[in-house]
């Protein structure tokens, strides 16, 4: 079942790729502010809304900054981060991502000839070096990221049904 594979794939990359960037900026606070923000419970979850939400204005954007005001002990936390950084911490995380999809491919005796349509659900669908690992993979075929993710389940279920 290709089709669940990379939805899992997705979304396990998805939810790691913030905490990649997570783990990221707490060693980039002990380093810069020599603070360990790694046993604050809620500064790690403010942080880790920050990096959520940095992740998102990444698929449009090149640079983003990754703010918290107050964070723990006084720290005002802010510094940039662009796209190729985000792309550069998560590379062997995304690699994973084609890993799966090859495996998929193979437990199900499909070749990339015979794939008619790439959906991408889910919020690393929107992540730009997913997009291009994809299309490559697949030899320039375009995903089509406009499927909303309960739309993709019935069309799925629909795709089985006429099999």
């Amino acid at each position: 079942m290709l089709g669940g594979l990379s939805m899992a794939c997705i979304w396990l990359v998805y939810n790691s790729s913030t905490i990649t960037k997570l783990n990221y900026f707490v060693k980039l606070i002990k380093t810069k502010h020599d603070k360990d923000s790694s046993e604050d419970w809620t500064a790690l979850a403010r942080l880790r809304t920050a990096c959520e939400h940095a992740k998102k204005l990444l698929s449009s954007e090149d640079r983003v900054q990754v703010s918290v005001e107050s964070l723990f002990d006084n720290l005002h936390f802010s510094e940039p981060l662009l796209r190729s950084e985000f792309e550069e911490l998560n590379d062997e995380l995304f690699g994973k991502v084609i890993t799966l999809v090859d495996r998929g491919m193979v437990q199900d005796e499909l070749e990339k000839n015979m794939i008619d349509e790439i959906v991408l659900v889910g919020g690393s669908a929107v992540i730009p070096k997913i997009q291009k690992l994809i299309k490559e993979y697949f030899g320039g075929k375009e995903p089509n990221i406009s499927v909303k993710p309960d739309e993709a389940i019935a069309l799925g279920a629909a795709v089985i049904v006429h099999s």
